[in-house]
């Protein structure tokens, strides 16, 4: 997800034109390249106008709005999150090898023994902006299958070499609500929630996911 037009302004995807107005002039006079003395000021200025050319005109906004729901916000319970970017996902365990070789046991030593010493499996930076309003999150975590090609019945098998069962990595969707406090941990059941994949099911148990909030806006 790149930053939206109302990330540069720091206004709500639900200002009206007079908030976006108001924000603008207080942007524009931070970051001015006569005031400011941040070396991307100008840069910073350029995107600034850009974006109050695009928001600060009911017509170009709606067409703007338009895209800016389709790709950044998943509506669940009358309100709008937003997608979390999949780079600011940082998995603090090898989950996806572990999927792929089936070696829970071994690796579940591991993961105890780092449990113990950073408590979670996955962190998330949300900046102020997702924080304030929420966000979704998609995560990708090992899981394990009922062969849909042999049912475990031919040993030759490419998917299962005959065992029945086969390792991949499956999704869970996350929400984390509008202002949920710094540095939360949320430990979340896998066993109440499914991947979407028929006959799959998550390898862990358990997921515990550290929600962070950055400075910038």
């Amino acid at each position: 997800m790149s930053v939206s037009y109302y990330d540069i302004l720091n206004v709500s995807y639900t200002a009206n034109i007079e908030d976006i107005k108001n924000s603008y002039r207080v942007m524009a006079k931070r970051y001015h390249p006569d005031i400011s003395s941040s070396e991307n000021a100008s840069t910073i200025f350029k995107l600034i106008v850009q974006a109050y050319q695009t928001l600060g005109n009911t017509e170009s906004k709606e067409v703007y709005d338009k895209k800016f729901f389709e790709s950044n916000l998943v509506f669940e319970d009358g309100r709008g999150y937003i997608k979390f970017p999949k780079k600011r996902i940082h998995y603090a365990s090898s989950l996806k090898n572990l999927a792929q070789s089936g070696m829970l046991a071994r690796g579940q030593a591991k993961r105890k023994h780092r449990l113990k010493s950073f408590g979670y499996d996955i962190s998330l930076s949300l900046t102020k902006t997702e924080h304030r309003r929420g966000v979704a999150v998609r995560l990708s975590l090992p899981a394990k299958g009922t062969c849909y090609v042999c049912y475990g019945m031919d040993q030759y098998c490419y998917l299962c070499d005959g065992l029945g069962i086969y390792s991949s990595t499956d999704d869970l969707d996350f929400l984390i609500p509008p202002n949920t406090p710094n540095n939360k941990i949320f430990d979340i059941d896998l066993r109440k929630h499914p991947p979407p994949t028929k006959f799959s099911y998550f390898t862990l148990s358990n997921l515990t996911v550290w929600v962070k909030v950055m400075d910038q806006p």
